[in-house]
Parts: structure tokens; sequence; C-alpha cells
């Protein structure tokens, strides 16, 4: 008797989940990744003890350009974030976080959004001695053209650094 109940109840419990219908909304997906580690934790530990807020943005600013390098555009835009909290608008980190930010954005296709922040990277960085950003910045933008297959309208810009390299041969973007 035992032995059948189990066999009934075995047999119910197959027959239930071999009929039941799935649909997408039934569906649940779990999947795990592993992300793979580009920056040292030196540098973590770095920024943790760093005495005093220009160390600090030297940090914020390194590990944004090094996740920028990883190919990790949400990584370097959480720290350009961090950067733009602590530093006030014309510093030079603030310049280069904007750069990042240019360059982050353009890896993740949002050429619109990379444009008007390198132009706003240039019109911030043409009052001071900034001139090598300057040029960054316009390099971020024929890069942008480029990527959009504007080659028109990268090649005035391309010619314009290579212009002012002229005029200044110690400067190297």
């Amino acid at each position: 008797m035992r032995s059948i109940n189990y066999g009934i109840y075995f047999l119910i419990v197959f027959l239930h989940t071999s009929t039941r219908v799935y649909t997408q909304e039934n569906i649940r997906f779990h999947a795990y990744g592993h992300t793979p580690k580009t920056i040292s934790d030196s540098l973590y530990f770095a920024l943790k003890t760093a005495k005093n807020p220009s160390q600090q943005l030297e940090l914020l600013t390194l590990i944004a350009q090094e996740h920028l390098s990883a190919g990790n555009a949400d990584s370097a835009i959480y720290y350009v974030d961090n950067i733009r909290k602590y530093s006030n608008t014309n510093s030079y980190y603030s310049l280069r976080a904007k750069f990042v930010l240019g360059k982050a954005q353009t890896m993740q296709g949002l050429y619109d959004e990379a444009l008007k922040t390198y132009i706003e990277g240039i019109s911030l960085s043409s009052s001071g001695n900034t001139a090598k950003l300057l040029q960054e910045f316009k390099l971020g933008i024929s890069d942008v053209y480029i990527a959009k297959n504007e080659f028109d309208k990268a090649s005035p810009v391309l010619l314009e650094i290579l212009d002012a390299k002229e005029e200044s041969p110690t400067f190297c973007p």
C-alpha cells in the first residue's frame, strides 16, 4: 500500500511538472559572471589613505583613466562623478574628468553627449595654462566624428591639432 502511494505521488508530481507551460514571464534566469580585476588594490588603498584632497583627486583621476583603458566606461563615469563632487569646475582635475567622461560617452556610443562634453572642456580649458588638455579635447572631438563616419568634419579638427603641434614642437598629445 505504501509503495503504491509513493508511486502515485511521483506520478502526480511528474505529470504536474511536465505539463506546465512556461511563458516568458515565468522563466527566471540568473547569470553570474566574473568581473576582471583591472585596478590594483594599491590604488584603492592609496585612495583610502590619501591625506589631502589633491592626492584624492589625483588618485580618482588615475583610477577613472585605468577603468577607461580597460574598457569599463560605466566604472570610469562613476569615478568622474566622484571627481566632480570634490573639485571646482575649472580645476585641472575637473578638466581631466571631463575628458575621461567624453571618452566614456564615446565608448558607449553617446556621440552627441560626448561632443557636448568635449566642447565644454574646450571652453573651460581655453583659459589658463592647459594647452595639452585643449588639444586632447579637440582630439576627442575628432574621435567622435570618426566614430560617426563623419570624416569631413574630423579632418579640419585634426589639421588644427597638427598646426598647434607645429607652433609648439614640445607639445605631444
